[in-house]
Protein backbone atom coordinates (compact mmCIF):
# COMPACT_ATOMS: atom_id res chain seq x y z
CA UNK A 1 0.00 0.00 0.00
CA UNK A 2 1.27 3.00 -0.89
CA UNK A 3 -1.62 6.20 -0.58
CA UNK A 4 -4.66 5.57 1.08
CA UNK A 5 -5.55 4.33 4.87
CA UNK A 6 -3.10 1.62 4.87
CA UNK A 7 -0.24 3.55 3.78
CA UNK A 8 1.84 3.06 6.67
CA UNK A 9 0.01 0.70 8.52
CA UNK A 10 1.39 -1.57 11.27
CA UNK A 11 -1.35 -4.17 11.10
CA UNK A 12 -2.04 -4.69 7.87
CA UNK A 13 0.34 -6.51 5.27
CA UNK A 14 0.99 -7.82 2.28
CA UNK A 15 -0.56 -11.42 1.83
CA UNK A 16 2.46 -14.22 1.13
CA UNK A 17 2.19 -17.61 0.89
CA UNK A 18 5.45 -20.22 0.36
CA UNK A 19 4.20 -22.66 -2.03
CA UNK A 20 5.46 -26.29 -1.03
CA UNK A 21 9.62 -27.09 -2.55
CA UNK A 22 11.24 -30.72 -2.43
CA UNK A 23 14.91 -30.33 -2.78
CA UNK A 24 17.67 -33.14 -3.83
CA UNK A 25 20.83 -34.20 -1.44
CA UNK A 26 23.05 -36.39 -3.07
CA UNK A 27 26.26 -37.89 -1.88
CA UNK A 28 28.85 -40.10 -3.14
CA UNK A 29 31.79 -42.32 -1.92
CA UNK A 30 34.33 -44.28 -3.81
CA UNK A 31 36.99 -46.21 -1.53
CA UNK A 32 40.02 -46.36 -3.88
CA UNK A 33 42.30 -47.91 -1.65
CA UNK A 34 42.53 -48.60 2.07
CA UNK A 35 43.98 -45.33 2.54
CA UNK A 36 42.49 -43.33 0.03
CA UNK A 37 38.85 -42.35 -0.01
CA UNK A 38 37.09 -39.79 -2.77
CA UNK A 39 33.49 -38.10 -1.93
CA UNK A 40 31.51 -35.81 -4.13
CA UNK A 41 27.97 -34.28 -3.34
CA UNK A 42 25.27 -31.65 -3.77
CA UNK A 43 23.11 -30.15 -1.43
CA UNK A 44 20.12 -28.68 -3.53
CA UNK A 45 20.94 -30.69 -6.55
CA UNK A 46 18.38 -28.62 -8.50
CA UNK A 47 18.85 -25.28 -7.16
CA UNK A 48 15.49 -24.77 -5.91
CA UNK A 49 14.79 -21.22 -4.09
CA UNK A 50 12.48 -19.76 -1.78
CA UNK A 51 9.67 -18.01 -3.04
CA UNK A 52 10.40 -14.48 -3.23
CA UNK A 53 8.80 -11.76 -1.62
CA UNK A 54 5.89 -9.72 -2.89
CA UNK A 55 7.67 -6.45 -4.42
CA UNK A 56 5.42 -4.36 -2.06
CA UNK A 57 7.86 -5.23 0.92
CA UNK A 58 10.84 -4.12 -0.98
CA UNK A 59 10.15 -0.51 -0.28
CA UNK A 60 11.03 -1.08 3.20
CA UNK A 61 14.43 -2.56 2.48
CA UNK A 62 12.95 -6.43 3.24
CA UNK A 63 14.98 -9.30 2.28
CA UNK A 64 14.15 -10.21 -1.62
CA UNK A 65 13.57 -14.11 0.16
CA UNK A 66 11.34 -14.82 3.26
CA UNK A 67 14.42 -15.50 5.51
CA UNK A 68 12.01 -16.96 8.68
CA UNK A 69 9.54 -18.76 7.35
CA UNK A 70 11.68 -20.78 4.90
CA UNK A 71 12.98 -24.33 4.80
CA UNK A 72 15.20 -23.42 2.10
CA UNK A 73 18.20 -21.62 2.07
CA UNK A 74 18.21 -18.73 -0.50
CA UNK A 75 21.55 -19.22 -1.35
CA UNK A 76 20.95 -22.34 -3.68
CA UNK A 77 22.63 -25.43 -4.27
CA UNK A 78 26.15 -26.33 -2.89
CA UNK A 79 28.50 -28.86 -4.34
CA UNK A 80 31.75 -30.54 -2.63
Amino acid sequence: YYTGEHAYSTTVFNRFENSPKYITDVALRYAASRNLTLSAGANNLFDVKPDKLPAESAYLGFNQYDTYASQISFNGAFYY
